[in-house]
């Protein structure tokens, strides 16, 4: 595939400066970031990254192009394309963009939200052709997010409407450079926080108040906790789920495989040490969003133990490879950076009742 030769690729620091996430904080100095390390970490879980291990990476949203062949992503409202091909970065000459994700046609169209005051409640989307040019569709709506293909010329999102009382977030398709979006999905009563839908499957599902309902031909299927995002596979057995874990260290350890316990107990001491010697502002611990899969064949939650992250998606529709903004590996944080690899073997192991890389958590149903 074409993202493999996007590997080790930096963003420059000093592009980077400004305000901080902890996770960078982490990155920028809390702990030393081991190239070495990360990549024996990232090679033991076939992990492929599009950016340096040790760079700032401090990206916000992200998006392949449909064929994978070019990776947008936005630095504080400014809008950038990598070519997996020459391995260059252009610059969009566009205004300030959302830090929200946006998405791709399959024709290659890039479709992102710009920037928004919540005062004028409007926001405009703008679409760019792989020729370099450039329409945009201002909308009657704001806070546009969840961005999705529908089908060859339209996308789906969510966003709040201007007008009508009370305003509540709902969801709409948009035909490419269009100014007129549809509502849909107008049987989904409970509020919205975030919303996903795969076509080919026919598989909808919707987050509110950290509740998520999964939906098939407007019928519930189940329901669970402790969630932020779910994104459904196109092969309609699998949706991911994006989780709060338990807390973990922002001292990264090193890698324990082939350590004696002697060893071990060394380094845990030694990040003990580290985050005593942290200012008294600084948090010593965060919970990281973890990934977790239900398979719809047995209606079974399962936690993914080998990473974590956010923006999680699903790579193609071909296969189980899927992409998310890596925060870390091993239960271990790393340097933000865009993770690529396959959960096809881990998925396997679901169904032989063999769990490597993999936790059992509850089987799901309605509530």
């Amino acid at each position: 595939m074409l993202w493999l030769s996007l590997l080790f690729l930096s963003c420059d620091r000093e592009m980077l400066y400004g305000r901080r996430k902890l996770i960078q904080n982490i990155a920028q100095g809390l702990s030393d970031c081991s190239e070495n390390q990360l990549s024996f970490l990232l090679q033991k879980y076939n992990i492929q990254t599009a950016f340096s291990y040790c760079g700032s990476n401090n990206f916000d949203g992200f998006s392949w192009s449909y064929d994978g062949s070019q990776l947008y992503f936005s630095l504080y409202g400014n809008s950038y394309i990598l070519n997996g091909q020459t391995k260059a970065i252009s610059a969009l000459p566009a205004p300030p963009v959302s830090a929200v994700k946006p998405t791709w046609l399959s024709s290659g169209i890039l479709a992102v939200p710009l920037k928004f005051e919540e005062s004028k409640q409007s926001q405009t989307i703008l679409w760019y052709r792989s020729d370099g040019t450039m329409t945009e569709s201002a909308l009657s709506l704001y806070s546009i997010q969840d961005l999705q293909r529908w089908g060859e010329k339209e996308i789906l999102f969510t966003a709040i409407s201007s007008e009508g009382s009370p305003q509540k977030r709902k969801a709409y398709r948009l035909e490419y450079g269009k100014d007129t979006p549809q509502e849909v999905f107008s049987f989904i009563k409970e509020d919205i926080d975030t919303l996903s839908y795969h076509p080919k499957a026919n598989l909808l599902t919707v987050v509110s108040n950290d509740k998520g309902s999964a939906y098939k031909d407007e019928t519930l299927l189940f329901q669970v906790d402790n969630v932020k995002r779910m994104i459904p596979h196109s092969g309609g057995e699998y949706i991911a789920l994006e989780s709060v874990g338990e807390p973990i260290s922002i001292i990264i350890m090193p890698d324990t495989t082939g350590m004696s316990q002697e060893e071990i107990d060394r380094a845990k001491r030694k990040q003990a040490q580290e985050e005593a010697e942290l200012p008294d502002w600084m948090p010593r611990t965060y919970k990281p969003n973890e990934i977790h899969i239900v398979d719809l064949k047995n209606m079974t939650r399962y936690r993914m133990l080998f990473f974590f992250g956010r923006n999680f998606e699903w790579y193609t529709d071909n296969d189980y490879y899927c992409s998310m903004t890596l925060e870390g590996v091993g239960r271990q944080s790393i340097n933000p950076n865009v993770g690529l690899f396959s959960l096809r073997y881990h998925l396997g192991s679901l169904r032989l009742d063999k769990f490597d890389g993999v936790e059992k958590i509850e089987v799901v149903g309605t509530k």
